[in-house]
């Protein structure tokens, strides 16, 4: 294996390992639950270790991680700070599992995307209407 390879492989881990963190706290928050305290923890590491470690330069725009698995956790980071987690969502489609900030009006959005996860349903409903003999 070659060293860029193994940055590579590096990189990959710690990318995936900052995704289920997070992803295991959001999960939780968007169907109104409380995560557990190791998941909490888990976070704490994650963000505290961006903050205590990431090379942070100045750019045009703001501050930003110099490496890509920063950037992720400082995103991470700005989104518990940054955003009204009670609008957090997780998509209607029970096979995609997506979670997004519901910045609806009046917060009723059901899918990731409407396009997709929530023409699916659509397209589902309309199937199962139509093969049960209903009118369309």
């Amino acid at each position: 294996m070659t060293s860029a390879e193994a940055v590579t492989g590096e990189l990959r881990d710690d990318l995936v390992a900052a995704r289920e963190v997070a992803y295991g706290v959001l999960a939780r928050l968007a169907v109104g639950e409380q995560p557990g305290r190791a998941a909490i923890d888990a976070l704490h590491g994650l963000i505290a270790g961006v903050v205590r470690s990431a090379s942070v330069e100045m750019d045009p725009f703001g501050w930003r991680a110099a490496d890509p698995a920063g950037a992720v956790r400082l995103a991470v980071w700005r989104l518990f700070e940054d955003e009204d987690l009670g609008r957090l969502r997780q998509c209607g489609d029970d096979g995609c599992g997506w979670l997004f900030l519901d910045r609806s009006k009046n917060g009723s959005r059901r899918w990731c995307s409407s396009a997709d996860c929530g023409n699916r349903a659509r397209a589902r409903r309309h199937y199962e209407r139509a093969r049960d003999g209903a009118t369309v």
